[in-house]
C-alpha cells in the first residue's frame, strides 16, 4: 500500500514535470521512460549498467533529439536539478489543515484517526 507522503510526492513530481517547457519535458520524459524500460528488463544493477554499456541507449536518445551525448547528459542534469528545486518549493508550500474536530462533529469517525485537508498549490 502506498503511503500518503509517497502519493503526494508523486503527485507533485508529475505536476512539476508537466510544468516544464515543452522541449525540456519531452527530453526528460523520453529519457526517463527509456531508463524505466531498461530497468524493467534487467534484474540487477550490474545487468542495468551492462545493458547501458552494450546498447548505448543514451547515445540513441541524443541522436533522436539531434544533440551530442554530452549535451544530452548536461541537459538531463540541468532538468533534474530544476525539477528537484521546484519539487522542494511545492512541498514547502503545501498546507495541511487539521479538520479532525469538524469531522468528529458531523460524521461518523474512527476514534484514533486524524483528518486533514491538504491544499496543494
Amino acid at each position: 500500500m502506498i503511503n500518503l507522503n509517497e502519493y503526494l510526492e508523486k503527485l507533485l513530481f508529475d505536476k512539476v514535470v508537466e510544468s516544464l517547457p515543452d522541449d525540456k519535458k519531452e527530453l526528460y520524459k523520453y529519457v526517463i521512460q527509456m531508463e524505466d524500460e531498461i530497468a524493467s528488463v534487467t534484474a540487477t544493477g550490474k545487468e542495468y549498467i551492462s545493458y547501458l554499456s552494450f546498447n548505448s541507449p543514451h547515445k540513441k536518445a541524443a541522436n533522436q533529439f539531434n544533440i551530442t551525448l554530452l549535451e544530452l547528459l548536461n541537459r538531463m542534469k540541468e532538468i533534474e536539478e530544476e525539477v528537484g528545486r521546484k519539487l522542494i518549493d511545492c512541498m514547502e508550500s503545501i498546507e495541511w489543515r487539521d479538520c479532525t474536530d469538524i469531522v468528529h462533529q458531523h460524521l461518523e469517525y474512527e476514534e484514533n484517526k486524524k483528518y486533514f485537508f491538504v491544499a496543494i498549490p
